[in-house]
């Protein structure tokens, strides 16, 4: 344990056995670096409560995955409102910008696990400059604030750090923009897009901010349209390139490996894509409401969801 706060909450607190998701609160204190770490130690103090509840039995491993995601949510959004106003005292607003930040991966579909980093996306929409003294084009304001919530999660301040933050799922990856301009991104996966993008999407879910509502709108567009006729070779023949390279770099893998869960993932997502399963525009579907979902709309067989579920759930 990182922190005393850490075994103190579970020497006084104990097990964390509540079907509510945890939740994580700032002091407004005028101190930034103080704000950031009471989530660490909020995060710290919590971890082991959970750990202890699953461990005895009290808390089952979905139960434990959604209080593990919703914990990350919270403190996304709260260190993104402290990273906000940062940006904002040192280089001012940009009248009518609006910007968002989503999730994709086991923070997107709800599926986190107590090691598990953030793959997040950064969309702005506006145009013009900011109206502090220090001012910046928007595109710039955006990126500086994208780099502030990275920096705000994964800074190694007292009590570690809260979460690494991957951002390379967004359009053309690294060699792309941190922050994508709203008609950038959908215009790419309109039409520049790859199969394994339009799987991401399915994960994909709004944490905060106010462009969240235009760019899951614009994901249930690109995800209404049609699958391509290959679809289940070309999943095929991605799955196996996957195997090998992680064969031949890792050896046994119970993720990315042959019959691992990302074999149940593709399955799924690959009837998620060819039937057009994908839930509602406020929050991704997890691979159980996937199966879930595939199986009341008669695209899955009674046993063969039964069987996915199953060993999906025994690989976690």
């Amino acid at each position: 344990l990182r922190q005393p706060t850490s075994l103190t909450a579970l020497l006084h607190l104990g097990p964390y056995t509540s079907r509510m998701p945890p939740r994580v609160s700032v002091v407004a204190s005028g101190d930034d670096e103080a704000m950031l770490v009471s989530l660490r130690q909020q995060k710290s103090a919590l971890l082991p409560r959970l750990a202890t509840s699953f461990s005895l039995g009290q808390l089952p491993i979905q139960m434990l995955q959604i209080h593990l995601s919703g914990l990350a949510h919270r403190i996304v959004a709260r260190a993104f409102d402290v990273s906000h106003r940062r940006v904002v005292e040192r280089y001012g607003l940009v009248p009518g910008c609006r910007f968002a930040v989503l999730a994709f991966g086991s923070l997107g579909a709800r599926e986190m696990g107590f090691f598990s980093d953030l793959d997040l996306l950064f969309v702005y929409d506006g145009v013009g400059h900011s109206d502090g003294t220090r001012s910046l084009p928007v595109e710039t304001w955006a990126a500086k604030l994208g780099q502030q919530l990275i920096w705000a999660l994964g800074a190694p301040l007292e009590g570690g750090k809260c979460y690494d933050v991957d951002t390379r799922l967004r359009p053309s990856g690294n060699q792309g923009p941190l922050c994508v301009r709203m008609e950038a991104f959908r215009r790419y996966h309109r039409h520049d897009a790859q199969l394994w993008e339009r799987q991401a999407l399915l994960r994909l879910c709004p944490i905060v901010g106010n462009l969240c509502s235009d760019v899951m709108a614009a994901v249930c567009e690109t995800l209404d349209t049609a699958a391509s006729p290959g679809l289940g070779s070309e999943l095929l023949d991605m799955r196996h390139r996957m195997v090998q390279e992680r064969t031949r770099t890792s050896g046994f893998d119970i993720k990315l490996g042959e019959g691992g869960t990302v074999d149940v993932e593709f399955a799924i997502q690959g009837l998620q894509l060819r039937h057009n399963v994908h839930g509602r525009r406020r929050w991704s579907m997890s691979t159980r409401q996937a199966i879930r979902a595939l199986r009341k709309q008669g695209h899955l067989r009674g046993s063969d969801a039964d069987r996915l579920h199953d060993g999906w759930t025994q690989l976690l």
